[in-house]
Protein backbone atom coordinates (compact mmCIF):
# COMPACT_ATOMS: atom_id res chain seq x y z
CA UNK A 1 0.00 0.00 0.00
CA UNK A 2 1.32 3.43 -0.95
CA UNK A 3 0.50 6.87 0.41
CA UNK A 4 -0.70 8.60 -2.74
CA UNK A 5 -1.52 12.24 -3.43
CA UNK A 6 -3.67 12.97 -6.50
CA UNK A 7 -3.38 16.59 -7.60
CA UNK A 8 -6.52 17.44 -9.52
CA UNK A 9 -8.24 14.43 -7.99
CA UNK A 10 -11.70 15.97 -8.31
CA UNK A 11 -11.47 16.30 -12.08
CA UNK A 12 -12.73 13.98 -14.79
CA UNK A 13 -9.73 11.64 -15.03
CA UNK A 14 -8.45 12.33 -11.53
CA UNK A 15 -11.68 11.30 -9.80
CA UNK A 16 -11.68 7.93 -11.57
CA UNK A 17 -8.01 7.45 -10.63
CA UNK A 18 -8.90 8.19 -7.01
CA UNK A 19 -11.61 5.52 -7.01
CA UNK A 20 -9.24 3.05 -8.64
CA UNK A 21 -6.49 3.74 -6.09
CA UNK A 22 -8.87 3.33 -3.15
CA UNK A 23 -10.17 0.10 -4.64
CA UNK A 24 -6.60 -1.17 -4.86
CA UNK A 25 -6.08 -0.50 -1.15
CA UNK A 26 -3.94 2.64 -1.26
CA UNK A 27 -4.01 5.48 1.23
CA UNK A 28 -5.26 8.35 -0.94
CA UNK A 29 -5.30 12.13 -0.52
CA UNK A 30 -7.02 14.43 -3.02
CA UNK A 31 -5.70 17.95 -3.61
CA UNK A 32 -8.10 20.18 -5.52
CA UNK A 33 -9.91 23.49 -5.32
CA UNK A 34 -13.26 21.65 -5.16
CA UNK A 35 -14.67 24.70 -6.90
CA UNK A 36 -17.92 22.91 -7.81
CA UNK A 37 -18.73 22.42 -4.14
CA UNK A 38 -19.04 18.63 -4.39
CA UNK A 39 -16.79 15.66 -5.01
CA UNK A 40 -16.87 13.67 -8.24
CA UNK A 41 -15.21 10.53 -6.88
CA UNK A 42 -17.34 7.90 -5.15
CA UNK A 43 -14.84 6.88 -2.49
CA UNK A 44 -15.39 8.30 0.97
CA UNK A 45 -12.25 6.93 2.61
CA UNK A 46 -9.96 9.62 1.21
CA UNK A 47 -8.41 12.72 2.73
CA UNK A 48 -9.42 15.94 1.01
CA UNK A 49 -7.11 18.95 0.90
CA UNK A 50 -8.64 22.13 -0.47
CA UNK A 51 -5.98 24.35 -1.99
CA UNK A 52 -4.68 26.38 -4.89
CA UNK A 53 -2.09 24.79 -7.18
CA UNK A 54 -0.58 28.24 -7.70
CA UNK A 55 0.09 28.56 -3.97
CA UNK A 56 3.38 26.87 -3.05
CA UNK A 57 2.41 26.69 0.62
CA UNK A 58 -0.82 24.84 -0.20
CA UNK A 59 1.06 22.42 -2.44
CA UNK A 60 3.81 21.77 0.12
CA UNK A 61 1.23 21.07 2.82
CA UNK A 62 -0.54 18.56 0.57
CA UNK A 63 2.62 16.78 -0.63
CA UNK A 64 4.10 16.20 2.83
CA UNK A 65 4.01 12.57 3.95
CA UNK A 66 3.24 10.98 0.60
CA UNK A 67 5.19 8.34 -1.33
CA UNK A 68 3.74 8.93 -4.80
CA UNK A 69 2.32 12.10 -6.34
CA UNK A 70 0.01 11.92 -9.36
CA UNK A 71 -0.20 15.23 -11.20
CA UNK A 72 -3.51 15.25 -13.07
CA UNK A 73 -4.31 18.94 -12.90
CA UNK A 74 -4.33 21.29 -15.87
CA UNK A 75 -5.45 24.88 -15.64
CA UNK A 76 -5.80 25.21 -19.42
CA UNK A 77 -7.19 23.34 -22.41
CA UNK A 78 -5.71 23.26 -25.91
CA UNK A 79 -8.11 26.08 -26.85
CA UNK A 80 -7.42 28.36 -23.88
CA UNK A 81 -3.66 27.80 -24.21
CA UNK A 82 -3.91 28.72 -27.89
CA UNK A 83 -5.61 32.01 -27.07
CA UNK A 84 -3.20 32.86 -24.25
CA UNK A 85 0.13 30.94 -24.33
CA UNK A 86 1.53 32.88 -21.37
CA UNK A 87 -1.39 31.66 -19.25
CA UNK A 88 -0.29 28.07 -19.84
CA UNK A 89 3.23 28.93 -18.68
CA UNK A 90 2.14 30.76 -15.53
CA UNK A 91 -0.61 28.33 -14.47
CA UNK A 92 0.82 24.97 -15.57
CA UNK A 93 4.54 24.96 -16.37
CA UNK A 94 5.89 27.25 -13.64
CA UNK A 95 3.71 25.83 -10.81
CA UNK A 96 4.69 22.28 -11.82
CA UNK A 97 8.36 23.19 -11.49
CA UNK A 98 7.56 24.41 -7.97
CA UNK A 99 5.68 21.15 -7.33
CA UNK A 100 8.75 19.14 -8.31
CA UNK A 101 10.93 21.21 -5.97
CA UNK A 102 8.45 20.53 -3.18
CA UNK A 103 8.46 16.80 -3.98
CA UNK A 104 12.26 16.70 -3.73
CA UNK A 105 12.20 18.48 -0.37
CA UNK A 106 9.46 16.15 0.93
CA UNK A 107 11.24 12.96 -0.13
CA UNK A 108 8.58 11.82 -2.59
CA UNK A 109 9.53 8.54 -4.26
CA UNK A 110 7.79 9.00 -7.60
CA UNK A 111 5.85 11.56 -9.63
CA UNK A 112 3.35 10.42 -12.26
CA UNK A 113 2.46 13.15 -14.74
CA UNK A 114 -0.55 13.24 -17.07
CA UNK A 115 0.88 14.53 -20.34
CA UNK A 116 -0.86 14.59 -23.72
CA UNK A 117 -0.83 12.01 -26.48
CA UNK A 118 -1.88 13.94 -29.56
CA UNK A 119 -0.74 17.53 -29.18
CA UNK A 120 2.77 16.59 -28.17
CA UNK A 121 3.61 14.81 -31.44
CA UNK A 122 2.33 17.58 -33.66
CA UNK A 123 1.11 17.31 -37.27
CA UNK A 124 3.58 14.70 -38.50
CA UNK A 125 1.00 12.97 -40.69
CA UNK A 126 1.34 9.52 -39.12
CA UNK A 127 -1.54 7.26 -38.20
CA UNK A 128 0.31 5.71 -35.25
CA UNK A 129 2.99 6.98 -32.86
CA UNK A 130 5.42 5.23 -30.57
CA UNK A 131 7.37 6.58 -27.63
CA UNK A 132 10.45 6.66 -29.87
CA UNK A 133 8.88 9.19 -32.25
CA UNK A 134 10.00 12.79 -31.99
CA UNK A 135 7.81 15.14 -29.99
CA UNK A 136 7.16 18.10 -32.31
CA UNK A 137 4.32 20.10 -30.75
CA UNK A 138 3.18 23.25 -32.52
CA UNK A 139 0.46 24.23 -30.03
CA UNK A 140 1.11 26.03 -26.73
CA UNK A 141 -0.71 23.23 -24.90
CA UNK A 142 1.59 20.56 -26.34
CA UNK A 143 4.67 22.73 -25.88
CA UNK A 144 3.79 23.22 -22.22
CA UNK A 145 3.32 19.49 -21.64
CA UNK A 146 6.66 18.75 -23.31
CA UNK A 147 8.37 21.43 -21.20
CA UNK A 148 7.08 19.72 -18.05
CA UNK A 149 8.33 16.35 -19.32
CA UNK A 150 11.76 17.91 -19.79
CA UNK A 151 11.70 19.35 -16.27
CA UNK A 152 10.85 15.91 -14.94
CA UNK A 153 13.97 14.61 -16.67
CA UNK A 154 15.96 17.50 -15.19
CA UNK A 155 14.85 16.75 -11.62
CA UNK A 156 15.53 13.06 -12.18
CA UNK A 157 19.09 13.79 -13.33
CA UNK A 158 19.93 16.41 -10.71
CA UNK A 159 17.86 15.38 -7.67
CA UNK A 160 17.11 11.70 -8.22
CA UNK A 161 13.34 12.31 -8.31
CA UNK A 162 11.89 9.36 -10.17
CA UNK A 163 9.03 10.11 -12.53
CA UNK A 164 7.00 8.86 -15.46
CA UNK A 165 5.09 10.84 -18.09
CA UNK A 166 1.88 9.35 -19.45
CA UNK A 167 0.96 10.61 -22.90
CA UNK A 168 -2.77 10.04 -22.78
CA UNK A 169 -5.02 10.02 -25.83
CA UNK A 170 -8.57 11.42 -25.77
CA UNK A 171 -10.39 10.02 -22.73
CA UNK A 172 -14.16 9.73 -22.50
CA UNK A 173 -16.71 8.37 -20.06
CA UNK A 174 -18.83 9.18 -17.00
CA UNK A 175 -18.21 12.49 -15.20
CA UNK A 176 -16.91 14.19 -18.32
CA UNK A 177 -18.22 17.74 -18.60
CA UNK A 178 -20.70 18.18 -21.44
CA UNK A 179 -20.52 21.99 -21.40
CA UNK A 180 -16.89 22.31 -22.46
CA UNK A 181 -15.58 23.08 -25.94
CA UNK A 182 -13.18 20.14 -25.94
CA UNK A 183 -13.77 16.52 -26.89
CA UNK A 184 -15.84 15.16 -29.78
CA UNK A 185 -17.76 12.62 -27.69
CA UNK A 186 -19.10 14.95 -24.95
CA UNK A 187 -19.84 17.68 -27.52
CA UNK A 188 -21.74 15.24 -29.76
CA UNK A 189 -23.69 13.87 -26.77
CA UNK A 190 -24.59 17.40 -25.69
CA UNK A 191 -25.83 18.29 -29.16
CA UNK A 192 -27.91 15.13 -29.37
CA UNK A 193 -29.34 15.67 -25.87
CA UNK A 194 -30.38 19.20 -26.83
CA UNK A 195 -31.85 18.10 -30.16
CA UNK A 196 -29.22 20.03 -32.13
CA UNK A 197 -27.26 18.90 -35.20
CA UNK A 198 -23.84 17.28 -34.77
CA UNK A 199 -21.46 19.15 -37.04
CA UNK A 200 -18.73 17.31 -38.89
CA UNK A 201 -15.59 19.23 -39.83
CA UNK A 202 -13.66 18.22 -42.94
CA UNK A 203 -14.42 15.25 -45.16
CA UNK A 204 -14.77 12.68 -42.38
CA UNK A 205 -11.35 11.12 -42.92
CA UNK A 206 -9.76 12.58 -39.76
CA UNK A 207 -8.69 9.95 -37.23
CA UNK A 208 -8.62 10.35 -33.44
CA UNK A 209 -7.69 7.90 -30.71
CA UNK A 210 -10.15 7.57 -27.81
CA UNK A 211 -9.80 5.61 -24.58
CA UNK A 212 -12.53 4.81 -22.06
CA UNK A 213 -11.61 6.43 -18.76
CA UNK A 214 -11.88 3.25 -16.68
CA UNK A 215 -9.63 1.41 -19.13
CA UNK A 216 -7.22 4.31 -18.71
CA UNK A 217 -7.28 3.91 -14.92
CA UNK A 218 -6.43 0.22 -15.30
CA UNK A 219 -3.32 1.28 -17.26
CA UNK A 220 -2.31 3.89 -14.69
CA UNK A 221 -2.59 1.91 -11.44
CA UNK A 222 0.46 -0.35 -12.01
CA UNK A 223 2.73 2.72 -12.18
CA UNK A 224 1.90 3.44 -8.53
CA UNK A 225 3.16 0.13 -7.13
CA UNK A 226 5.88 -0.90 -9.58
CA UNK A 227 8.78 1.35 -10.62
CA UNK A 228 8.29 1.82 -14.37
CA UNK A 229 10.92 0.50 -16.74
CA UNK A 230 10.74 3.67 -18.81
CA UNK A 231 10.11 7.34 -18.16
CA UNK A 232 7.50 7.72 -20.90
CA UNK A 233 4.44 5.76 -22.01
CA UNK A 234 1.73 6.34 -24.60
CA UNK A 235 -1.68 5.36 -23.22
CA UNK A 236 -4.47 4.91 -25.75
Amino acid sequence: MARVLVIGGNGFIGSHVVDGLVGAGHDVTVFDRFSTGHRLFDSTSVSQVVGDFLNRHDVAKAVAGHDVVLHFLSATTPMTAHHDPSLDITTNVAPTVELLRVCVAAGVERVIFASTGGAIYGPQGKSEYTEDDHALPVSPYGIGKLAIERYLAYFSATEGLRSVSLRISNPYGPRQHLNRKQGLIPIALRQIFQGLPVRRFGDGSMVRDYVFVQDLVAMILPFVVEPPRHSLYNLG
